[in-house]
């Protein structure tokens, strides 16, 4: 199978086309992707650790304010536990807190306080506090302080708890219970936001659940929407509170063919169809088109028809030297039909041009329905006048003789041929049968008017002799065999002794003798 030029462009594009995205898709996805993924885990762990270290710093501070409260209570004395409520709601009011609670350990006096954060639309409940200070109970620790986080009616809530152990004589005189609560509302998510740079966004139940199918949501792992999950567990190890945190968007695509790339190879594989194209109509078109323009010009063997191309580039440099090429071919094959068609010695036509010339003329004279006369020349005792006096002389008689024949039948549409040695054919139409054997006899006297010196002729100088046929030529006479009624005729000459015309316009024996004294010369203008 042969493919074109431009099929075998296109084939080496597809092919490096093909080539160079599966190495570029194998380099992405196996050297580039993983090193890539691998520093995106690190800056993940390093907002989750941030967010850890901001949980620990909330944690601190919430135990400070427990103990605060715990320190003040400790200084009071059991006579005045009114100027600790005063300090409890000055505690309260200059601290980042919700509220705080001061209860006895029997819950017989509580006390609760607003803190600079606190809405009247999370106030706690009853059923809150119960369970804040249920909680509280049960940490068995006295000296440490409790941190966690509790599940509230108006959401989520971190808590602080410190315990005054009292002598047993103070218990009832005093709170002994201090905890310290912040709500986890959208006001402490902000809060949280401005302190580690990066956009928190707490997650509801419903929200929790759907999480909980995804396989990468609670793993610590960046999910499919840029997001990584913070979870904050309680004092029963549950989570109390799941926040999700927005990153920016991937600076790598970890799919193995995503849209990106389909785009990407699409623009690819347009671009490089335009390239194509391009190549087609600058370079392979032209080459198409001069290899057709070759291909005529062999065959029909015209060499001087040109190759077309307008641009003057490396292709236009080889059209150029081509059509120098073809000039040169064209010049030399116009000497050589020349040459082919010309003999050498009279410059005459030779038999191949005379033949080719003949067969046009007599099938144009069978059409027009014109008469035509052939005349065969032969040049009496040539062979002894070589022997006796050399052939330099006897080319020199040729030529004297072409020379006469050239000038004598000089219409276009004569035909003069040198065809063999000493033989010479004339081919001449429309010719009245009187002026065509004026010609003959005229052709025959000049020759003799040379008087070429020929002692091997009775004459005693060189002669010629000549067959004259003439006739209309028709589907039964063909210019063959009209040439071998020439030749009879002209070896009837021959024979009744040469140095004479003999003519007839029959196939078969019709001949005369032509004699000088029987022809009129012409006038000189005919």
């Amino acid at each position: 199978m042969h493919l074109s030029l431009g099929w075998k462009a296109a084939a080496l594009i597809l092919f490096n086309v093909v080539l160079t995205f599966s190495a570029g898709l194998l380099a992405r996805n196996f050297v580039l992707n993983p090193e890539l993924a691998k520093v995106e885990r690190i800056n993940d762990e390093k907002i989750l650790h941030q967010l850890e270290v901001i949980e620990g710093l909330i944690q601190n501070n919430m135990a400070e304010s427990a103990n605060r409260i715990k320190a003040i209570a400790a200084r009071i004395d059991g006579n005045h536990w009114e100027r600790f409520a005063t300090s409890l709601s000055e505690l309260a009011a200059a601290s980042e807190l919700s509220y705080v609670i001061a209860a006895t350990s029997d819950g017989g006096l509580l006390q609760v306080r607003p803190g600079k954060y606190f809405d009247a639309s999370e106030s706690p409940t009853p059923q809150d506090i119960n369970r804040i200070l249920n909680l509280v109970r049960q940490h068995e620790a006295v000296n440490q302080t409790l941190v966690t986080l509790l599940e509230g009616k108006h959401g989520p809530m971190i808590i602080a708890a410190a315990r005054l152990q009292r002598a047993e004589e103070k218990m009832q005189q005093g709170p002994s219970l201090f905890v310290a609560v912040s709500h986890i509302d959208a006001a402490f998510i902000q809060r949280i936001n401005l302190l580690s740079g990066v956009e928190l966004t707490l997650i509801s139940d419903q929200q929790f659940d759907q999480l909980r199918t995804s396989p990468r949501a609670l793993s610590g792992l960046r999910s499919t929407d840029n997001q990584l999950h913070w979870n904050v567990n309680g004092v029963d190890g549950k989570p109390v509170l799941t926040a999700a945190i927005s990153l920016p968007p991937r600076s790598y695509d970890d799919q193995f063919f995503s849209p990106t790339l389909a785009i990407a190879l699409l623009i690819t594989l347009a671009t490089w169809c335009i390239a194509i194209w391009l190549l087609h109509r600058t370079i392979i078109s032209p080459m198409n088109n001069a290899s057709k323009t070759l291909q005529s010009i062999m065959e029909d063997k015209d060499y001087g028809r040109q190759l077309e191309y307008k641009h003057y580039d490396e292709f236009g440099r080889l059209v150029a030297f081509c059509n120098k090429l073809l000039g040169m071919v064209d010049k030399h094959t116009t000497e050589l039909q020349a040459l082919s068609l010309t003999d050498p010695l009279t410059e005459l036509n030779n038999r191949r041009a005379f033949d080719t010339q003949s067969q046009k003329f007599w099938a144009l004279a069978e059409r027009s329905n014109t008469r035509m006369a052939l005349i065969a020349f032969d040049i009496d005792h040539f062979k002894s006048y070589n022997d006796r006096y050399g052939h330099p002389a006897g080319d020199k008689v040729i030529k004297a003789f072409a020379g006469i024949l050239e000038h004598t039948f000089k219409r276009a549409s004569d035909v003069v041929a040198r065809v063999g040695g000493e033989e010479f054919l004339v081919i001449t139409q429309d010719t009245p049968a009187g002026a065509c054997l004026v010609l003959t006899n005229r052709v025959l006297q000049e020759l003799r008017d040379l008087r070429l010196e020929h002692t091997g002729n009775p004459v005693g100088c060189v002669t010629a002799s000549a067959g004259v046929f003439q006739a209309t030529p028709d589907a039964n006479l063909s210019l063959e065999i009209a040439l071998i009624r020439a030749d009879e005729i002209l070896y009837a000459a021959k024979h009744e002794g040469r140095n004479r015309a003999m003519y007839s316009d029959a196939l078969v024996n019709s001949m005369s003798t032509i004699k000088t004294a029987d022809i009129h010369q012409l006038p000189r203008n005919s």
